[in-house]
């Protein structure tokens, strides 16, 4: 669950997010629309725990984000956010597997079981026959798969795509859009954890797989439209 309330962000002089309210259930999926410049990827990494409003309260699980230390809230983030950036951001020393292990070592989970789910996640997302190689040796389509997998490593309450498939092909996107909604709300959770709370940014694609579509206009917002 997500709720944030009078959120306010500026750079500057610029008043990118104006006195937000936004409520998300369990389980519901939403995309937030809007043209470039409206702040969705502001809004998705406060949301996120990557940045802080300037004014304003977040609560995610019930949790006042905006009032943990930067320890606590990376090892909340660690555990209860996925979050996919526009462009990858994987480590290319390491291969697939490795970087969705990643997220798991941090958490404490033992060698095993983060190579099992990271097996999982990469049979869901069909590449299986990736999982030995290094970020280079993927195409585009591939490393954002490897993203999605290891922001669900550790079964996060919330999902947050900023947007991942804008650098790909339309073929490729609606593929990686598919899977990843699909990943993230069905059984490629375990069946013991709750379902996940997903927002998506403005694509093409995200409003027609999503329950709740948001507008927004720069610098003003509409929840909803």
């Amino acid at each position: 669950m997500i709720d944030i309330k009078s959120i306010r962000k500026s750079f500057g002089s610029l008043e990118v997010l104006k006195g937000i309210d936004l409520h998300i259930d369990r389980g519901e999926v939403v995309s937030i629309v809007g043209p470039s410049g409206a702040g969705k990827t502001t809004l998705l990494q406060i949301i996120g725990t990557l940045d802080r409003p300037d004014t304003g309260t977040v609560q995610v699980d019930s949790v006042d984000v905006t009032s943990l230390s930067q320890k606590k809230l990376s090892d909340f983030r660690n555990r209860h956010i996925g979050f996919v950036f526009q462009f990858h951001q994987l480590l290319p020393e390491f291969t697939a597997i490795e970087n969705i292990m990643i997220p798991a070592y941090i958490a404490g989970t033992s060698n095993k079981a983060a190579r099992q789910r990271a097996e999982e996640l990469l049979r869901f997302m069909g590449l299986s026959d990736r999982a030995n190689h290094k970020p280079n040796e993927l195409s585009g389509g591939e490393k954002q798969r490897v993203a999605v997998a290891r922001a669900l490593v550790n079964s996060p309450p919330s999902f947050l795509p900023t947007n991942p498939v804008a650098r790909l092909t339309r073929k490729t996107k609606k593929s990686c859009t598919s899977s990843s909604s699909t990943c993230a709300t069905s059984s490629a959770r375990p069946s013991s954890s709750s379902p996940t709370t997903s927002t998506w940014p403005a694509s093409p694609t995200a409003p027609s797989r999503c329950a709740t579509a948001c507008w927004c206009r720069p610098p003003l917002w509409v929840w909803p439209p």
